[in-house]
């Protein structure tokens, strides 16, 4: 039951909010855009606190968000816009688990807890702390929850346990609490290695290790962003695990060699997985017993990415097929002269450093290149706000679209009444055309002046909506997010518009990051109607990854079957040939290369001739591939790029009648046991 202070609180602010909202007063001195739309966001707060209504409360928080894309010279400015963002995905994800009688989640007592922060007045109040309540957690979480990748139910069980559990001491560490929601929202994180982990850490036990230990961090988790936490609380171990590897390794932060410290069990090579020394050793599977019993490279990734996370490290398994045989290695972020990055070195020899290492994420599952992890050190410099304001624009983006896809022809409310309509003179440019990369900001941040209105409002169309992406972009670049939305509208984007965000992407990402620019700009290539423009850009994106052998020969396939289709046969097969010869020594995806020039001569007219000019391309390719080493296990050489291109060309020769030969290329293969 509420308190009679607390009801006379509330009376006294609706009586506020009336006299704010009223003719009368909008007369006597109009109001900002920005201000009426925090007195609508106190209304329906006092609304929901008095009469509950999740579904309300989205919808009203949803009106004033709508109200201020159409009607805001710049949305990302606005402090109420980004409220409101933060309170309608919040009630709208709430409302949706409240009406699921499985879902077993305390909706309103969630809601009540996220909005202490954001009721009325307090966002006015002067030197009103961050974490006041939960509203810190509900911005950090509505930062980096994705809400079409992560499980609803998860996360707010997640949210309600921490809470229950750990109360207010999850206020000084809201990156952290959103982390471990968007993690362990399908359960615990699995480790990558086949042996079986017991009593692996739950939500609340990571963040007994990494809030309650954070004086021992290497970095502090209360400062870290969401996006760099979730490679830290994804940490497949036990407690004991976590806490062993943080007296071992505490202010250690060279994480990459405690890869070799893991003793490499190289009689597994040639007796097979089978005889791995770990598994025949005594006592419970854990880092100890890895160190001590030694393993091969998924073990070596394995220990020395657990280490990290121990010590608060943010750490990735990566892995890639190799000429030879798969690899794992492991991946750490590292602090500079300049900042922030990724360190994918460590194990990663000499083979493996031309190939794109990949990723499982452990928010979404999805598989990620080691630069799209790796860009992720960039928001080191952005802070929470620019982030949070970054995604509220990529919401309303997605608003437009669904407004779009509805055919809702004016879906933004009339100009409010009462409210100032001189057009803001100094707002930065509408939408983010000339928007930057944001930059890293010394002390209080100025407040972004009260903002008026635009003299007529935006246009719910793909204008709009490819400006608030662009402007949602510009504030934090180094975000999957905004490029992943970006390649799933591609389609409706016109040829010259993909060329102004090529450029864009090469601008932002593309130059440091050039797998994140290859990653992006397929599909949109891919998808090009116009077969000349389509070659075009793929010659566009193959001249700004020269050197990048995988990226290169990838490129070069895509670009000869489109040659192909175009009736182009003599110019796909010189692309597909001169390919596979340029890079049969990087990797297993040269096979790709020669597959494609296979299709390519299957219905050739005359299959004598074709037959001669695929088994000159397949002995040239064999080659120049590497023989890999004779003292590796049968299983490992079987999977090298060398023995497949090998055997196809035995196969090829057979099938011309040149047996002799064939048996020539098995023999040197050395494929019996």
């Amino acid at each position: 039951m509420k308190s009679i202070s607390q009801d006379l609180m509330f009376a006294c602010v609706s009586l506020a909010m009336l006299a704010l909202l009223s003719p009368v007063a909008a007369q006597a001195q109009p109001l900002s855009l920005d201000d009426w739309a925090d007195a609508r966001l106190d209304s329906a707060l006092v609304e929901y606190d008095e009469n509950g209504g999740l579904s309300r409360l989205s919808s009203d928080a949803g009106g004033v968000l709508d109200t201020l894309i159409g009607w805001s010279p710049d949305p990302a400015r606005s402090a109420p816009f980004v409220r409101a963002f933060v309170i309608e995905q919040h009630a709208a994800a709430l409302a949706e688990l409240g009406a699921d009688e499985e879902s077993q989640v305390p909706t309103d007592e969630l809601a009540a807890w996220l909005f202490d922060g954001a009721r009325p007045g307090e966002t006015a109040r002067k030197n009103r702390r961050a974490d006041s309540g939960g509203w810190g957690i509900a911005q950090a979480l509505a930062s980096l929850r994705w809400p079409q990748e992560d499980e609803a139910a998860g996360v707010y069980r997640v949210l309600h346990e921490l809470r229950t559990e750990r109360g207010d001491r999850l206020h000084g560490f809201p990156e952290l609490v959103a982390a471990l929601a968007v993690v362990f929202d399908r359960g615990n994180p699995r480790p990558l290695i086949e042996q079986r982990v017991p009593e692996p850490v739950d939500a609340v036990g990571m963040f007994d290790h990494l809030a309650g230990r954070s004086r021992s961090m290497l970095n502090d988790p209360a400062r870290m962003p969401g996006e760099l936490l979730i490679h830290v609380v994804d940490a497949p171990v036990s407690t004991r695990d976590l806490a062993w590897g943080l007296q071992r390794c505490a202010n250690d932060g060279q994480v990459g060699l405690q890869y070799h410290r893991v003793t490499y069990d190289s009689n597994s090579l040639i007796a097979g997985r089978g005889s791995l020394k770990l598994d025949a050793a005594r006592g419970e599977f854990g880092l100890p017993t890895v160190l001590s019993a030694g393993g091969v490279c998924r073990h070596q990734a394995f220990f020395a990415g657990s280490l990290g996370k121990s010590i608060g490290v943010p750490t990735v398994y990566v892995r890639a097929n190799g000429p030879d045989m798969g690899h794992a290695w492991v991946g750490y972020l590292r602090q500079g002269p300049r900042g922030a990055y990724w360190d994918m070195s460590e194990g990663r020899w000499d083979d493996y450093e031309k190939l794109r290492g990949e990723i499982q994420c452990p928010q979404t599952a999805h598989i990620l290149s080691d630069q799209q992890v790796g860009m992720s050190a960039g928001l080191y410099r952005v802070s929470l706000a620019e982030r949070l304001a970054s995604a509220a624009v990529a919401g309303a983006a997605e608003r437009v679209h669904q407004y779009e896809r509805r055919r809702r022809s004016s879906p933004f409310p009339p100009k409010p009444e009462g409210v100032d309509t001189e057009p803001e003179r100094e707002a930065a440019a509408e939408d983010g055309e000339n928007a930057q990369p944001a930059r890293p900001t010394r002390g209080r941040s100025s407040r972004p002046p009260r903002s008026t209105t635009l003299e007529s409002p935006r246009e719910a169309d793909t204008e709009t909506r490819f400006a608030l992406l662009r402007k949602s972009v510009g504030l934090s670049p180094w975000s999957r997010r905004g490029w992943s939305m970006l390649v799933s509208w591609a389609d409706d984007l016109s040829q010259d518009e993909r060329r102004d965000w090529f450029d864009a992407l090469h601008g932002f990402v593309g130059k440091s990051f050039p797998d994140v620019m290859v990653t992006t700009a397929k599909p949109m290539i891919a998808s090009m109607e116009d077969p000349a423009g389509r070659d075009a850009a793929w010659v566009w994106l193959a001249q700004r990854v020269r050197g990048v052998p995988q990226l290169s020969l990838e490129i070069a396939v895509i670009r000869a079957e489109g040659l192909a289709e175009a009736g182009e046969m003599d110019a796909a097969w010189k692309s597909f040939s001169d390919a596979a010869r340029s890079y049969a020594a990087d990797g297993p995806f040269v096979l790709e290369a020669l597959r494609g020039a296979e299709r390519l001569l299957k219905d050739a007219p005359n299959e004598h001739a074709a037959s001669a000019y695929l088994i000159d391309l397949y002995a040239d390719v064999f080659r120049r591939t590497r023989t890999p080493s004779a003292s590796l296990a049968l299983a490992y050489r079987r999977a090298s790029t060398h023995v497949k291109v090998g055997t196809r060309y035995a196969r090829l020769l057979e099938n011309a009648g040149r047996s002799n030969e064939a048996d020539r290329v098995r023999m040197n293969l050395k494929l019996e046991p």
